[in-house]
């Protein structure tokens, strides 16, 4: 594994001199081929299916030009694939969404480390509120409904269930 380059400086007018300064190697001409897709199929009136897939040929490197190994910090295959529909005479609208992410190597500065393969599932609802006099909707969704434990960046702690509620206008 390369070495990295730290370096402090310390100008007399500096309010901390004590801070240290991180710095990243650079290195030479990365080749890689990448593939984003995004289907949208309308099955019935109000139902439609989505899903998204996006591809890297290469997310990580052992040596380039001699100067140790990098990592894109991105996974090589990640997708998902949702279900959304909209009621036809309250305009309601309700999704259920699976996210699936690869697990890959991390290598962002002082950050370092392999992260595991997850998937998750969502759903969301909104609801527009039609007394209001500017276009209003409520919106409730949770992330990661069944409470799947999973970590999606070094060092950082595990992500469970998110509840979230929402007023949504335009004007």
């Amino acid at each position: 594994m390369a070495s990295q380059t730290i370096g402090t400086v310390t100008p007399v007018e500096a309010a901390h001199p004590y801070d240290i300064m991180l710095g990243s190697m650079t290195y030479g001409g990365l080749s890689f081929m990448g593939l984003d897709l995004s289907v949208k199929y309308q099955m019935l009136e109000n139902m439609w299916l989505t899903a998204n897939y996006s591809y890297i040929s290469k997310n990580y490197y052992d040596d380039i030009d001699g100067k140790g190994s990098f990592s894109l910090n991105v996974p090589q295959n990640k997708g998902s694939l949702s279900i959304q529909y909209v009621e036809p005479n309250t305009a309601i609208r309700s999704s259920v969404r699976y996210r699936y992410t690869d697990g890959y190597r991390v290598e962002a500065g002082i950050y370092r480390g392999e992260l595991k393969p997850y998937g998750i599932v969502d759903f969301a609802i909104s609801s527009p509120l039609s007394f209001m006099p500017i276009r209003t909707s409520v919106v409730f969704s949770v992330e990661n409904v069944l409470n799947h434990k999973h970590i999606e960046f070094v060092n950082t702690g595990y992500i469970e269930r998110l509840i979230k509620g929402s007023f949504n206008f335009s004007i």
